[in-house]
This record gives C-alpha cells, sequence and structure tokens, in this order.
C-alpha cells in the first residue's frame, strides 16, 4: 500500500524535488528496457515517463501546487510498480556507487548518468527500439521518425529537463571531493559489476565501459 498525500511533500525543498523526480524517470526507463520488461510494465514505465516530463519542473518551481505534486506520486508508483516486477539496469549500478563513495544524493547520481547510459544501451537493437518506441509514445518525435532520430529526442528532453530542475554538473555536485573522483573510478567499476540491478540491464558490460562512463562525468 502506498499512501499519495501531496500534502506530505509540499514543503519538500526544489533541489530535493527534483532529485527524486529524475529518479522516477530512471526507474521508469529502466524497468521499459530491462530484460524482464513485459507488457504490464511497458505501461505503468509509460505512463510514469510521460507524467514526470510534463509536471517534474512545475513541482520543483511551484512546489505548493497540490494537483502537481499529485502527478509526481503518481508517477513515482507507477515507475515503482514498473521497476519492482521488471527490474533496473545499468545507471543504477553506478549511481549507487556515486552515492557510497560520494554521498551524492541518489536522485543526482542518476540524472548525472542517464543520458550516456541511455546512449550506451542503444547500441543494443532491441533496447534501441525501446526507447524510440518510449520517445514516441512521449511525442517526442514523429511516428515516423527513425531509432537515431528518436533517441537524439529522448536523450535531449531529458537534458532540458535537468536544466529546467537547475540539476548540478558532477563536478558542481562534488565540490571539493573532486580531486578524489578520478582515483576512485577503478572501484566504482569494479562494485557497479557486482550490483544485483545489473542483471536485468538490456546490454552486457565490463568494467573498463563503466570506467568510461564514469570519466565521461566529470
Amino acid at each position: 500500500m502506498a499512501i499519495l498525500d501531496p500534502m506530505l511533500v509540499v514543503s519538500v525543498p526544489a533541489n530535493i524535488t527534483a532529485n527524486t523526480g529524475v529518479d522516477v524517470l530512471t526507474h521508469a526507463l529502466e524497468a521499459y528496457v530491462s530484460l524482464r520488461a513485459n507488457d504490464f510494465t511497458d505501461a505503468l514505465a509509460e505512463k510514469a515517463t510521460q507524467i514526470v516530463f510534463q509536471y517534474l519542473p512545475v513541482a520543483v518551481n511551484k512546489g505548493d501546487c497540490l494537483a502537481t505534486r499529485g502527478k509526481m506520486h503518481n508517477a513515482s508508483t507507477l515507475a515503482g510498480m514498473a521497476f519492482s516486477q521488471a527490474g533496473l539496469g545499468l545507471n543504477h549500478a553506478i549511481a549507487h556507487q556515486l552515492g557510497g563513495q560520494f554521498h551524492l544524493p541518489h536522485g543526482l547520481a542518476n540524472a548525472l548518468l542517464l543520458p550516456s547510459v541511455i546512449r550506451f544501451n542503444a547500441r543494443d537493437p532491441r533496447a534501441a527500439k525501446r526507447y524510440a518506441r518510449l520517445a514516441k509514445v512521449c511525442r517526442l518525435c514523429p511516428e515516423s521518425a527513425n531509432e537515431t532520430t528518436c533517441l537524439n529526442a529522448l536523450t535531449q528532453r531529458i537534458e532540458q529537463l535537468k536544466k529546467q530542475c537547475a540539476i548540478p554538473t558532477l563536478a558542481e555536485a562534488l565540490k571539493d571531493q573532486k580531486q578524489a573522483y578520478t582515483p576512485r573510478i577503478p572501484a566504482m567499476a569494479e562494485a557497479a559489476l557486482a550490483d544485483i540491478t545489473l542483471q536485468t540491464n538490456p546490454r552486457t558490460t565490463d568494467a573498463s565501459a563503466i570506467r568510461e562512463l564514469l570519466e565521461a562525468l566529470l
């Protein structure tokens, strides 16, 4: 059971609203391309994604809007129902390490990684088709658009969302921990490989690929 009372979150600060909102989006996107995705999780993930794109910027910038807070509660629950059945993926596997090593907020860690992980996973044909389908469902591109156009539209919309929600860069988030980042990349890559969320990622990976993704963030 979930208690979805928007009054409980009207006082949540904008940055926490932004971080948790992009975490919801990540839950939906990873469930959608998961190896265990099915018709039921697809429907849940699609609706959650649509809601986040439409309502998260409003929730961040006008936190006292109960209707918008209610929509984001719904999106969070829908995405949670999706990933609880389908699983997550590489984005969460790496984000867990960023949080553990540098105490970054979980949603922020996911936000930093999301566009690059989508591009990485899209090299898998099945994942590319599913990302393209989701972009069309969210009306980010025409029905006639090819996979590359759809993929670009999806990642560009995510980058736009991050700007609308004032999501910082990794360098900004790390602050005085920036010098410690690069030396910890090998350990984070190995730990990500052992993360249970990686089991349902659509594309297989290795430590080298994860290191490259981490290096590209800074």
